[in-house]
């Protein structure tokens, strides 16, 4: 058995005689327990035939989802831990393509109507922005990043999470709610690899999904940052490309965009309030004062290195 655990969320993995258990259970300091898909979402998903990786829905047990899989390793495991073995990026790249299909698919074949509330990350966010409140480092965190952003940026993502917290879009599609490298699941011996799906499913623009993920590769450049690592972001902006490039014709770029940064902060946040202080949070509110402006100017996509300039 291998558990990790942050105050948010404990995860638990078990060898079972026919393959693997995930379980996730609520950590100390979250809001509410973890939501399974309801009946409508289930049907929905479970009638679904994937264009890519495989949706892997979990079963509720008690006050934990419980998921079962063929595989006992993430691609965030090997992302960032990738130490520039040729077998490992061919791995991740032909997984982020997979990811992009599927979410193309999902967002293309299932009716929005499976879900009714917008993914909840923004909103947790917003209550944070708004309070400062939160446990651990989430008041410390807060003022480094307000210092960092200054007012202007601060309220423009302000405004990008109420966006992305409202129900009502133009252009709505059901929503993963929160794909990441964290959530795919490679397959072991050769069993198919799968995407764990459905605590977050949603509604909102298709951009979210893929900003969700661009912002989760975005950092894994971000910690790669130093000369000795060039291969690594060179890596991380292959398998961004393999994600995009799997999804097809992109949904509203500024959308992705701003996900994207949401997606940065979300996760500092996160780290800051449900597991402590770490001097890297500084960094990132410098990064996420770079990344907004990207945004703002439109060149955020292709100044990562995921796109070409136009």
């Amino acid at each position: 058995m291998e558990e990790f655990e942050t105050g948010y969320q404990r995860t638990a993995v078990y060898r079972t005689d026919s393959g693997y258990l995930w379980v996730r259970s609520p950590g100390p300091d979250r809001l509410g327990g973890m939501v399974e898909p309801g009946p409508e979402q289930r049907a929905a998903l479970t009638a679904h035939t994937p264009r890519g990786m495989a949706l892997r829905l979990a079963e509720k047990v008690d006050e934990s989802l419980v998921y079962r899989v063929q595989g006992c390793e993430t691609a965030a495991r090997v992302a960032f831990g990738w130490q520039g073995g040729a077998d490992g990026l061919e791995r991740l790249v032909s997984a982020a393509h997979a990811v992009g299909r599927s979410l193309a698919g999902l967002h293309a074949d299932v009716l929005a109507t499976a879900a009714e509330s917008s993914p909840p990350a923004p909103s947790r966010v917003i209550r944070w922005m708004s309070t400062e409140q939160g446990p651990r480092g989430a008041a410390a965190f807060h003022g480094v990043l307000h210092t960092h952003l200054g007012p202007a940026r601060w309220r423009r993502v302000l405004r990008w999470c109420q966006e992305f917290a409202e129900p009502g879009h133009a252009d709505t599609v059901l929503l993963h709610g929160a794909p990441s490298l964290g959530s795919v699941i490679l397959g072991s011996e050769g069993a198919a690899d799968c995407l764990l799906t459905g605590e977050e499913v949603s509604r909102g623009p298709a951009g979210y999904d893929v900003g969700w993920l661009v912002g989760e590769i975005l950092e894994w450049d971000m910690t790669a940052s130093a000369p000795e690592n060039t291969a690594k972001r060179a890596a991380a902006r292959h398998v961004g490309r393999a994600l995009l490039g799997g999804y097809g014709t992109l949904p509203d770029t500024t959308a992705v965009s701003r996900a994207a940064v949401l997606r940065v902060l979300t996760h500092a946040h996160d780290f800051a309030a449900y597991r402590g202080w770490h001097p890297e949070l500084a960094q990132y509110a410098r990064s996420l004062s770079r990344l907004v402006d990207e945004t703002c100017a439109g060149t955020l996509l292709a100044s990562s290195g995921l796109l070409q300039n136009p």
